[in-house]
């Protein structure tokens, strides 16, 4: 568990939930949206969503199959949340947590 500035914890393991993980974290009170953002091994952003669920596929709302195109995680990615007031104001913002296969 990663936590980070005003209490956002990230829950999802390092490690074996696929390529196409389901990333969880808590809810943060006044919170209307947030915005999830996967790194590839380099740092660099590689995938974002924005979603007022605290859960999020990597890929989407629904996890997409092995054999299906889209975004997947790889060794050496990592991700981050930021959770949004209603006027897309920071609240709180999570560590960046290292997630693999």
């Amino acid at each position: 568990m990663v936590e980070g500035f005003n209490g956002l914890e990230l829950f999802t393991a390092a490690s074996g939930g696929g390529t196409r993980p389901l990333l969880e974290w808590s809810n943060v009170e006044g919170a209307d949206t947030y915005s999830v953002v996967v790194y590839d091994p380099e740092g660099t952003p590689y995938w974002q969503a924005l979603t007022d669920e605290t859960s999020i596929y990597v890929g989407g709302s629904i996890q997409l199959l092995e054999d299906r195109p889209g975004p997947r995680i790889s060794v050496g990615s990592s991700w981050s949340v930021v959770a949004l007031d209603g006027d897309q104001l920071p609240l709180a913002i999570s560590g960046i947590a290292s997630i693999g296969p």
